[in-house]
Formats: structure tokens, C-alpha cells, sequence
């Protein structure tokens, strides 16, 4: 009797279930040490919480973390699980086979801790796990390797991930030597009435993990356990993350296709059913007022780093000062948190779409070098054709100048900016290569240098000109001068440290220019960064400055703080010249109107802002959120608000499906 046990204790079926068990535990104890790291990473916003929760917080990260470790794990071990099994049964269960499963494991491992410790710092760093849209930037293979390589806080997370690697196929190959070598009993043919049974119950007991609950299927909203958003965003497993959000943002529907042809109709006053919608058909005669526009999109310009300091000294003095004497606008925001989606939000008017590369119809290819070849030709060119400023300049005889450190190919410019209103394009192909500082190509200062010479050169020949700056300095890898590292302080305020003597410079050198007096400048951000986390869109990272100066109304300068966005700058400039804009867009002029709210989105992520209210539609988990800005315990009002938020998701809703029409049927 003894015997008998022991054999089926021995035997190739309990091996089989040893090993798999194995494995599995293997597979949660390194997406814990992720989740460990990522904590320890993010400790500050535990510091925040009440003492007496610290503790319970911490609990509630790692066991409810486990269980959507589990679910994903589950998912690894069912087909194993099955064939194994099976196999055994028949006493087929041997090397070769071992060998094989043994690979997927190794092969599936190396792909889920390598979203595990990718996840670590996107993370931190933008305040949410990797998402689909974090695959449109693999295409331009030159840059995504330079920022790996280039930016050194990086390598700490190749060495962990290299490290886990190793471990687990270590550890799996320990597992496998030993199975094999302790579990060589063969399946008595008479004890399938005991073995089936136990298949059974750790299929079902599988298949049960793989849904995360008993009484639902576990989902991304299941990981909000508090009010503190990032805490709770360490709850979830990033590759169970990656496998329940929207390939694309931009299929999900967000009001019903009528009411939101209704309500942009009676908001913006154009019906965008009609396929000329952005005709107004109207031009100002008068063109003896045709200052020069120099516009400067800012990498990463937060608000926040106009209120930063070192020590007691102003972050950026220089913009400080200039903002005092022109019209500052200290309540706008971008309309996504990608540079694309800013050029097309501040040029055109027009907003952003979650992940939506603004500056492409195509999808983007694997590696942006192949572009070189002709057969892409006709792919790239299938741009986008938008209707805003530089159009509308155009139309006045501007010439229209646009300027970056880097690869023009990067975002399709070199074919998006040329058919939608501009005359010359300069960009890391223009420049001495003995100018290249870093994989983003030059420094700002010279690409300030650089285009000023240009922009001079336009004005000698007696034509008004208009000129978009793209900075590159706040985008890491950072490039920066050595004396701008010397004072301790983040490679971010370094870097926009760096800007504002740019920008001082420049306007330094741009003064002693007989063309000066008739320019008007526009500094904005192409989106901010994020400083705080308290919301799921944290504010700081689409709430930019909007500075437009002149020496033509620098007596008139003023702080305007009504809400507004990039979307509204086409409008506004015009306003400024004294022209009326001659397309629809969904802007307004920030000068002579007011919108109720302004609204924004960030990959799978819808915001609405009002002046007190914040409202925020989590696509990935379902989730609604309303925020009382001035209540610091971040609490959800949406109960208590209800007709607002309904409000806040019709408005903002209805632009952005509006938008999705405009982007899918006309402009092409």
C-alpha cells in the first residue's frame, strides 16, 4: 500500500503539477520584485498619506498587486498546464518535451519582464503604465535607441532586467534537472480515476486565475483603492495593463454622433457634417499691418517652471520678466502630451485624439530610415491637410519658415509641414554636423542662432515672414552645458534653465534687428511635464504658459486667466493683426470670448477642466472621475455633481468625436 502511494507520488503526472507550481511561483515572485522597485521608485506619495493608512496602503499595494499578477500568470501556465498533463497521463512526459516548454517559458519570460522593467521608470516618469501608443515611437528606431543608450538612468533598469532574465532561466533549468531527475514514475493506467480528477480541479483552479475573482472578471478599475492615484497605479501588473487597454483610443465612441454635431454647431458656429466646414469665406483687405510672427514651441514647457527656483533666484528669469510686459495667458493648456499633437493644436486649431499621430494618416513604419526609399513615397505623403495659421498667413504673402534641432523625418514633418503652409523646413540635415550635441541633434541655442540668420535673410528681401522654433533642451536624453549642471538641481530645471538663456539670447540678438519692432513673439509649450500626480491627467503636464510679446502693444500687456488652449492661438494671433481668421477651427479668440471649459486628452485618457471643476474619462478602466480643484483630499464629486460632469463629458466628449470625423473623412 505504501508502495503504491509512493509510486503515485513519484510519479510523471505530480512532477508534471511540481514543476508547473514551480514555475508559476517563480513567475510571481519576480513580478512582486518589480512591483518592490516601482514602489520603492514612487515611496514619496505613500509619505503623503496619513500615518495611521501607511501601513494598510502598503498591504493593499502588494496582495491586491499579486492578483493581477496571478491573472497574467494563470494565462502563461493554461496551455502548459493542459499539454503537460496530458502527456503525462500517457507517460509521455520526458526530456524533450521538458525542453520545449521550457523554452515558452524562457521566451514568454524574457517579453513580460521586459514590459516589467520598462514599465518602471514610463512609470514615473509620465505618470502611467506603457500603453499601445508607446509602439508608434518604436518606429523611429534611430532616436528610441539613443535615448536608451544616451540617457544613463536608464541602464539601471537593463541591468535589472538582464538580471532577472538570468535568474529565471537559471532557475528554470534547476526546476526542469530536478523534476526530471525526481519524478520518473510511469502512470498506472488503473489510477486515472485518481489523476483526472486533480487535472481537473487545477484546470479549473487555472482558468479561475485567469479571471482574477470569483464573481467577475478582474479589470483595471478593480485597482483603485484610495484616492492617491499613483498608489494605486502600482497595483496593476503593466503587461495586464498592456492586454486591457485599447489598441487605440480613438475607436472608442464618445457621444452619440448627432449630439455632437449639434452642440459644436451652436459652440464654434460651423456644421462639420460639411466637407468645406473650415471655409468662412472671408479675407481682410487691409494688409499694410503684417508684423512678422516668431512662434516658439517649448519641449515640455510646464507652467510650473515659471515658479520654480534656485535657491532664491527665479528658474527662468528671463521669461518671468518678458511675460510681465506682454499678454500672458496663465490658464491654457495643450490639447495632448505629444509634440505632433502640439504643432497641429497651436498651427491649425485643432485638437488632439488620444494616441493619434496628428501629423499622419499612414501608419508608422518599423524603421523611419526606410522612408529614404521611394516605395514610401506615397505613404508619407498622405498627410493630413489642415487650415490655420500658416494658411492663412500665406494668403497675405507670408513666407512661412519652421525650425528643429532634429530629424525632420521624425513625426513625417519633412512631408506633413510643406503641404500644410510652409515654404522652408531646416532641419539636422541643414546643420554642421560638428553642431550635433545628442541623439535630438543641436543645441537650442544654435538652432535659435540658425534661425534668426534665416529669418533675416527673409526680411531683407522686404517679405513679412512667419517662423515656427521647436526647442528640444526638457526632452531626455538631456544635452546641456556643463554650467547649467553645476547647481544640484533636476536635469529637467537644468534643462529649462538652459531654455530661458536661449530665449534671452536670442530676443538679445533679434532686438538690434531693424525688423524687430514690427514682430510679434508667441512662446508656448508643446505640452507640459509632469510635476505633481495627484490626478490621473496631472495638470501639470498639459498646463502650459502662453506668452505673445511685441513691441507693437508691449504698453498693453496685461495677465489674461480665463480658461484656453493651443487650439486657441490661430484665432488669437489673427485677433492681435487685426484680421479675421479665415478658417473654422476649434479655437476662439482668447481676447474677445470665453469657452465654458477647455478639455484635453493623453493617449487613453479624456480631461475637462472648468474654473473649478476637473473631470477626467479613464477609457481603459470605464472609470469617471470629478474633481472639486480647490478640495485637497482628491475625492470623486461625480456623485454629488452629476449634471455637471454629464455637462464636462457632452462638451468634451462632442470635440473630440467631432474631431475624429474631421480627421477620418475630410482631411485628406
Amino acid at each position: 500500500m505504501l508502495d503504491r502511494i509512493k509510486n503515485k507520488l513519484n510519479s510523471q503526472f505530480i512532477g508534471v503539477l511540481v514543476y508547473l507550481l514551480s514555475i508559476h511561483m517563480l513567475f510571481l515572485a519576480l513580478f512582486s520584485l518589480f512591483r518592490f522597485i516601482s514602489f520603492i521608485q514612487n515611496k514619496v506619495y505613500l509619505e503623503s498619506v496619513d500615518d495611521s493608512l501607511r501601513t494598510t496602503y502598503t498591504l493593499a499595494i502588494f496582495t491586491k498587486g499579486l492578483r493581477f499578477d496571478n491573472v497574467i500568470t494563470c494565462y502563461i501556465m493554461v496551455l502548459p498546464l493542459v499539454i503537460l498533463t496530458v502527456l503525462a497521463l500517457f507517460n509521455r512526459f520526458n526530456k524533450g518535451v521538458l525542453r520545449i516548454v521550457n523554452a515558452y517559458f524562457i521566451i514568454v519570460g524574457i517579453i513580460v519582464f521586459a514590459i516589467s522593467s520598462a514599465d518602471i521608470p514610463y512609470l514615473q516618469y509620465f505618470n502611467k503604465h506603457i500603453g499601445f501608443s508607446v509602439f508608434n515611437w518604436l518606429g523611429y528606431s534611430v532616436e528610441t535607441y539613443g535615448m536608451i543608450v544616451d540617457d544613463n538612468s536608464l541602464f539601471a533598469y537593463l541591468l535589472l532586467y538582464l538580471f532577472v532574465v538570468v535568474f529565471f532561466i537559471f532557475f528554470v533549468i534547476k526546476i526542469r534537472q530536478y523534476v526530471l531527475r525526481r519524478f520518473k514514475g510511469n502512470v498506472d493506467k488503473r489510477d486515472l480515476k485518481f489523476y483526472i480528477p486533480i487535472l481537473f480541479c487545477f484546470l479549473c483552479i487555472c482558468l479561475l486565475g485567469t479571471r482574477g475573482l470569483i464573481h467577475k472578471r478582474l479589470v483595471l478599475a478593480d485597482s483603485y483603492f484610495c484616492n492617491q492615484l499613483m498608489l494605486c497605479q502600482m497595483v496593476v501588473n503593466p503587461v495586464f495593463y498592456l492586454l486591457n487597454t485599447p489598441v487605440s483610443a480613438q475607436a472608442v465612441s464618445l457621444e452619440n454622433e448627432y449630439d455632437s454635431l449639434e452642440l459644436i454647431n451652436e459652440e464654434l458656429g460651423f456644421n462639420i457634417v460639411d466637407r468645406n466646414y473650415y471655409e468662412k469665406g472671408v479675407m481682410t483687405s487691409d494688409t499694410l499691418k503684417q508684423p512678422n510672427i516668431v512662434m516658439v514651441l517649448i519641449e515640455s514647457f510646464s507652467s510650473d517652471y515659471l515658479n520654480d527656483s534656485i535657491g532664491a533666484k527665479p528658474l527662468m528669469p528671463y521669461v518671468n520678466e518678458l511675460k510681465n510686459k506682454s499678454y500672458y495667458f496663465d490658464n491654457i493648456y495643450s490639447q495632448g502630451t505629444h509634440t505632433n499633437q502640439g504643432i497641429v493644436s497651436s498651427l491649425y486649431g485643432f485638437p488632439a485624439i488620444f494616441d493619434v499621430v496628428m501629423s499622419m494618416k499612414a501608419p508608422i513604419e518599423l524603421n523611419h530610415v526606410s522612408y529614404e526609399d521611394e516605395k514610401y513615397n506615397n505613404t508619407r505623403k498622405a498627410v493630413p491637410l489642415y487650415h490655420g495659421l500658416p494658411n492663412d498667413l500665406k494668403r497675405y504673402g507670408y513666407q512661412n519658415l519652421f525650425f528643429v534641432t532634429n530629424s525632420l523625418a521624425f513625426d513625417n514633418l519633412d512631408y506633413f509641414l510643406p503641404l500644410n503652409g510652409f515654404d522652408e523646413c531646416f532641419g539636422v540635415k541643414d546643420y554642421p554636423s560638428s553642431e550635433q550635441v545628442g541623439i535630438w541633434g543641436v543645441s537650442d541655442k544654435y538652432l535659435f542662432d540658425f534661425s534668426l540668420s534665416k529669418m533675416d535673410s527673409v526680411c531683407q528681401e522686404g517679405i513679412s515672414f512667419y517662423a515656427n522654433i521647436l526647442t528640444i533642451s526638457n526632452h531626455p536624453p538631456y544635452a546641456l552645458p556643463g554650467e547649467f549642471l553645476k547647481n544640484g538641481i533636476p536635469e529637467d530645471q537644468a534643462a529649462m534653465s538652459y531654455s530661458d538663456y536661449c530665449i534671452m539670447e536670442f530676443m538679445d540678438e533679434i532686438s538690434k534687428k531693424d525688423w524687430y519692432n514690427n514682430t510679434i513673439f508667441v512662446f508656448l509649450g508643446d505640452h507640459g511635464k509632469v510635476k505633481e500626480q495627484k490626478y490621473d491627467i496631472p495638470l501639470s503636464l498639459t498646463h502650459i504658459p502662453l506668452i505673445i510679446y511685441s513691441p507693437l502693444f508691449e504698453n498693453e500687456a496685461r495677465t489674461v486667466s480665463d480658461l484656453g488652449g493651443q487650439i486657441d492661438v490661430y484665432a488669437t494671433l489673427m485677433g492681435l493683426i487685426d484680421k479675421a481668421p479665415a478658417y473654422n477651427t476649434f479655437g476662439i479668440d482668447l481676447l474677445k470670448d470665453r469657452r465654458p471649459y477647455i478639455y484635453f486628452t493623453s493617449d487613453d485618457k479624456l480631461g475637462c477642466l472648468g474654473n473649478d471643476y476637473y473631470y477626467i474619462s479613464d477609457l481603459s478602466s470605464g472609470r469617471e472621475l470629478l474633481y472639486e480643484l480647490s478640495d485637497n483630499s482628491i475625492s470623486n464629486k461625480i456623485e454629488q455633481n452629476r449634471s455637471l460632469a454629464d455637462s464636462m463629458r457632452r462638451y468634451s466628449g462632442s470635440m473630440i468625436e467631432g474631431a475624429k470625423h474631421i480627421f477620418k473623412n475630410y482631411l485628406k
